[in-house]
């Protein structure tokens, strides 16, 4: 009759070199929410520059407005002051009348 014998080996398994990523799946259901999370945080964003966009852009024309009015006064003040030089009233019949609204 045959002997079997089984011997203790010395010989190690060799392991794998991938990473268990199964420990870092996500259940569906909250993957599907942090999705919709980063979902409504972009369209939030997206709402908020346009809004940034709308404010900056009334700014931009506000401000060509005071700056038209601005140079309007300051043109009244120039024509104003050019009136009443003294330099300017000898000549009064060749200086231009200028009128501004």
């Amino acid at each position: 009759m045959a002997k079997l014998e089984i011997f203790n080996s010395n010989q190690k398994v060799q392991g794998s070199n991938t990473p268990n990523t199964s420990a870092l799946a996500l259940p569906l259901s909250l993957a599907k929410q942090v999705g919709s999370g980063f979902s409504a945080v972009t369209k939030s964003i997206a709402a908020i520059q346009k809004d940034l966009y709308a404010v900056q852009d009334e700014f931009d024309h506000f401000g060509h407005l005071i700056v038209s009015l601005l140079k309007k006064d300051e043109l009244k003040k120039l024509t104003q002051e050019n009136n009443n030089c003294q330099c300017c009233l000898r000549h009064q019949i060749n200086k231009p009348k200028v009128k501004i609204d």
